[in-house]
């Protein structure tokens, strides 16, 4: 299947709703479930960060998503980032069920997520459902304009599967990430994951490490930084901003954080002084593990398509087998009679019409002979009887017959390597109701086939006689031609010898090899047209009736889910590329 050209919003529309397809449909071995969350955040990236700068009036916003493992102190980060308590903080681990964003007053901030719903006022932060709440904070004097910083649920609870979703689109709609982890498990694999997700998406990341003991700052720092980070990131170094354990009081100080606040604000800065060349570098990154992401969709998938090339194989060898039936037990032996009528009437068309008939009859007299050792002929070798052939109709049903049930053998011998081959194995047992609907259909293309070869053969057998009819320059030359050389032959004769008793011999001779001669040369023609007819024949059987039969077998009931999947994995590159041209001309307009 080949993806249809659209807008370049209605591809991204389509490979967000092609990702969504896979997300549900992949089957994922142990240790790929977070490709599952890869496949979901990729959604959010096209929908909420590259899909809005292919609109007219791109982002004027700069969204920072504070996100991490449970109990890191995510929320502890927020209030020191902002300078003032505003994010609601909880000893409880996975207290945070949605996200929530925190902008200045003043800022005209349309919400731009679609999956989320908006929330008016604040909300408190254990409220389990698909909400962000939008609050704001009194003015800062050092805060950069046009920024939202937003407060996330983690990723690493037991019950993080609920509200994982909402976390992925913020991490989407993400500028900037300010990764948190605490000093006990900044190395766990979950939120390492994520972090590495985030660096090969291209958003930048500035890393925050969290209740570290102020006499192993540097120690820990630099574990952190070997272990983690340059692993994840080791071309592009990733900043990390360490917070000592502090006691609350100290950490809801403005004046006691106000050191770790400037850091923070000093990396942001520093990102968001790049200005559009940020986000054209993000969108870039973006696309280019989106690309990524299709190529590992089409390796995840491989075992299942198998499956489906097999038994796309199996059907084709099927389909070819009918053809072959066909062609050797009917096809090859069927004379078309109606050519062997219009060779006759191209015999009779080279014949003198009018006053002309009379020397017509007398050659014809003289070539009784050569008709009457024809028809010995003929007679002692059968070549004019057509041998009994089974009908067409019987040939055709019988061989599609034979196919449906060497096709349910053939599947019945796979049945317990998959679910794929049992479902099928069912669906074509000779007692489903699908052979027996298969039967129905062949008969009726069969029908419709029918009538259009019939027309066609007739039209070209006709054509044979017709074309002459129809050029009667050439259909007189050509009579003129075969009665000069006759006569003249006839002329030859009686000058060359006189009249004598053996020119009831010669002439009698003469004029029938004139005679085999023309037919010979008219069979030849006839047999090239005959030729013809049956090879258009054949190729009216495969896309008449054939084509549209096999293909209700091989695209039959429990094979479709497999087809889409293979035909969404194949559509996804094309639907990127169309989108991702638009969003270069964008970011790049010079």
């Amino acid at each position: 299947m080949v993806a249809e050209k659209s807008d370049p919003e209605q591809a991204a529309q389509r490979y967000i709703a092609g990702l969504d397809y896979l997300a549900q449909n992949l089957r994922l071995d142990n240790g790929e479930e977070f490709f599952l969350e890869q496949l979901r955040y990729s959604q959010a990236l096209v929908r909420n960060y590259l899909l809005p700068c292919l609109q007219s009036n791109p982002p004027q916003h700069w969204h920072v998503a504070v996100v991490g493992g449970a109990a890191a102190g995510k929320s502890t980060v927020v209030n020191i980032l902002l300078g003032q308590p505003v994010a609601e903080t909880n000893p409880q681990a996975g207290y945070t069920r949605h996200p929530t964003a925190f902008c200045l007053a003043g800022l005209s901030f349309t919400h731009p997520l679609t999956v989320l719903r908006p929330v008016p006022g604040p909300v408190p932060g254990n409220a389990d459902e698909d909400i962000f709440d939008i609050r704001i904070v009194p003015a800062i004097s050092d805060w950069p304009n046009q920024l939202v910083v937003w407060d996330n649920p983690d990723m690493t609870t037991i019950h993080a599967a609920k509200y994982i979703c909402r976390l992925l689109e913020i991490l989407g709609l993400a500028d900037l990430v300010v990764y948190v982890a605490s000093v006990q498990r900044y190395n766990d694999r979950v939120p390492s994951n994520y972090l590495r997700m985030l660096v090969d998406s291209g958003k930048p990341v500035i890393a925050c490490l969290t209740r570290v003991p102020e006499r192993e700052s540097d120690s820990v720092r630099n574990h952190f930084f070997h272990e983690v980070l340059e692993n994840i990131a080791p071309s592009n170094p990733i900043p990390c901003v360490v917070i000592p354990d502090k006691s609350w009081r100290e950490l809801t100080d403005p004046q006691a954080m106000a050191d770790y606040r400037q850091q923070l604000l000093g990396h942001l800065r520093d990102w968001l002084a790049q200005g559009l060349q940020l986000r054209r570098r993000i969108a870039e990154r973006g696309l280019r593990f989106l690309q990524a992401l299709e190529s590992r969709c089409s390796q995840l998938a491989a075992p299942q398509l198998k499956n489906l090339h097999d038994w796309q194989d199996l059907a084709s060898k099927q389909r070819h087998l009918i053809l072959e039936r066909y062609r050797r037990e009917f096809l090859e032996r069927e004379r078309l009679p109606i050519f062997d009528e219009a060779m006759v009437r191209l015999l009779e068309l080279l014949e003198l019409p009018g006053f002309g008939s009379y020397i017509s009859t007398a050659l014809r007299i003289l070539r009784l002979p050569w008709q009457g050792l024809k028809m010995v002929w003929n007679h002692l070798t059968g070549s004019n009887v057509n041998p009994a052939l089974q009908s067409e109709r019987a040939t055709i049903l019988q061989a599609v017959e034979t196919a449906l049930a060497n096709l349910w053998r053939e599947v019945e011998r796979r049945r317990y390597a998959d679910i794929f081959w049992q479902e099928l194995s069912e669906y074509l047992h000779p007692n489903s109701p699908f052979p027996e609907q298969v039967r129905s259909e062949a008969e009726r293309l069969f029908a419709d086939y029918e009538r259009a070869r019939r027309n066609y053969v007739e039209s070209l057998a006709c054509g044979i006689y017709r074309d002459l009819q129809a050029n009667p320059l050439i259909l007189n030359t050509l009579r003129a031609t075969k009665v000069t050389v006759e006569l003249g032959t006839i002329g030859g004769i009686l000058l060359t010898g006189g009249l004598n008793v053996w020119d009831l011999i010669w002439l009698p001779l003469a004029t029938s090899l004139i005679q085999a001669l023309t037919e010979y040369l008219g069979q030849q023609y006839v047999e090239t047209r005959r030729a013809q007819a049956k090879q258009a024949q054949l190729a009216m059987l495969k896309a008449s009736l054939l084509e549209p039969l096999w293909k209700s077998v091989v695209q039959c009931q429990p094979v479709r889910p497999w087809q889409e999947l293979q035909q969404t994995i194949d559509n996804l590159p094309g639907w990127r590329s169309e989108f991702s041209q638009a969003l270069d001309a964008r970011l790049n307009p010079h």
